[in-house]
């Protein structure tokens, strides 16, 4: 509240006189139609000196909008000190800023009257505090994976207000909903959910954003958002397997179907046919593992084949990583393999006996050369 009042005036000299009295108050705040309303009073005081008034012309301004006023009203005369007379009193409503604010409010208060040998007075008058008005709708939502269904509430103002919600990806709009009161239940359709994500191919996470637009009919009072981080739906993206195919080369090594020899087998891995990435992803490596070796293959266009010489263990398996970091594991039937030790044998000793034709025996003593041959990276040897 703000109450002043002027100098002498009416009948008035240098030490005696009526006074112009006003007082303004900040009632209320009209959240619909972003406003203030402020009360008002303006009456004559007659302090230490009476008598007639005659008529009285009066207003309030702020700058040079005239806020009230009264225009020639007739006013009773005063008969004794410290009387009133009221002048006008009322209400009026001044619109805030587009946000809602509104600062101090300076009021000029000026007055005529018609009796009186001082016939008109002013006074100035400021109101602080004014509160400021919400405008847009606060909003907030549960975090869940990307795709599933999900709750906006909205922190409404007014009854009156309604909303336009829209869902965001990494800034990629998705959906929205409208005509939304307090809070709103989303399920995206299947497009959706691939749409977002599609919205974040390089990432097993995302920012989602909702956007509430805050209207009073078709005008529109305010916007806010809220920002959260969210998962993709991982089984939704996984990548599909690439097709592959496994083959022991060792040329020296017979045809021994699903069987390797422990150090000494070559196995051949042949990546066909790509993995498949989904919903912007892309493939970006494989990781292959025979044996105990493991190899890094990044992603080409063409086949991939690749040689792992003297494999150890019965471990096939080739992982498709993607660009979000998710894999597809491709692994061959490890149980159909038997692993075969092997060590190249070595003669201690060699004899040769000749056999006659009754089945005598008689030891030799012809000198007999063994070549060592290599077989399997090892050598058959003879120790003497």
């Amino acid at each position: 509240m703000a109450v002043g009042r002027s100098g002498y005036w009416g009948w008035a000299g240098s030490t005696y006189g009526e006074y112009l009295r006003a007082e303004i108050t900040h009632h209320s705040i009209d959240i619909v139609n972003n406003r203030s309303r402020f009360n008002y009073r303006v009456w004559n005081d007659s302090n230490n000196s009476y008598g007639d008034i005659g008529r009285v012309s009066a207003s309030i301004k702020t700058g040079s909008t005239t806020r009230a006023s009264v225009s020639n009203k007739s006013i009773s005369a005063t008969t004794g000190y410290n009387q009133t007379r009221e002048i006008m009193n009322g209400s009026f409503y001044i619109s805030h800023n587009s946000d809602g604010s509104l600062g101090n409010q300076t009021f000029s208060v000026s007055a005529t009257r018609t009796d009186g040998n001082i016939k008109s007075a002013s006074l100035s008058l400021t109101v602080t505090n004014i509160p400021t008005i919400p405008r847009a709708s606060a909003c907030d939502f549960n975090v869940v994976d990307m795709g599933k269904t999900f709750t906006v509430n909205v922190d409404r103002k007014s009854t009156a207000f309604t909303h336009s919600i829209t869902v965001y990806v990494n800034n990629v709009q998705i959906l929205q909903r409208t005509n939304v009161g307090t809070s709103v239940s989303i399920t995206p359709t299947n497009n959706q959910k691939i749409a977002m994500h599609n919205a974040t191919p390089n990432s097993q996470t995302a920012v989602m954003k909702v956007l509430c637009e805050t209207y009073n009919g078709s005008t529109k009072i305010g916007e806010s958002n809220k920002s959260k981080n969210v998962s993709v739906d991982i089984v939704f993206c996984l990548p599909d397997n690439p097709n592959t195919s496994w083959e022991e080369v060792n040329p020296l090594i017979p045809d021994l179907t699903h069987k390797i020899i422990y150090g000494y087998s070559n196995i051949k891995v042949t990546i066909s046919s790509h993995a498949t990435a989904k919903y912007g992803a892309t493939i970006k490596n494989y990781i292959i593992k025979v044996g105990n070796q493991t190899r890094t293959i990044n992603y080409k266009s063409t086949p991939i084949v690749e040689t792992f010489n003297n494999v150890v263990g019965a471990i096939f398996e080739i992982t498709a990583v993607d660009s979000r970091g998710l894999t597809a594991i491709n692994e061959h039937n490890q149980s159909n393999y038997v692993i075969t030790n092997y060590t190249p044998p070595v003669f201690n000793k060699v004899e040769a006996d000749r056999v006659d034709g009754v089945g005598t025996q008689v030891k030799l003593n012809t000198v007999i050369n063994i070549s060592p041959q290599e077989w399997l990276n090892g050598n058959n040897t003879l120790t003497e």
